[in-house]
């Protein structure tokens, strides 16, 4: 399975969760949808700034390869 898939599922396994909590003995009024609207925003934002900057060092190796090989493209 790959990332993604597992991520999938566990949110799919949390929201179940949520659901029977909420329709048994816990009370989960304080999660509000602004609440819930201010952490999928920051998660989200959290994910794209990791996603779209060069952070880790395996991903700034692949692109310094990837430019040496569009300069040797040009070249020929």
């Amino acid at each position: 399975m790959d990332k993604q898939t597992v991520i999938r599922i566990i949110v799919f396994a949390l929201a179940w969760v949520n659901t029977l909590l909420a329709n048994t003995v816990y009370d989960l009024s304080w999660i509000d949808e602004e609440s819930v609207s201010l952490f999928v925003a920051f998660v989200w934002s959290m994910w794209t700034g990791w996603k779209d900057n060069d952070i880790r060092k395996k991903t700034i190796e692949n692109k310094a390869k990837l430019k040496e090989l569009e300069e040797m493209k040009n070249n020929d």
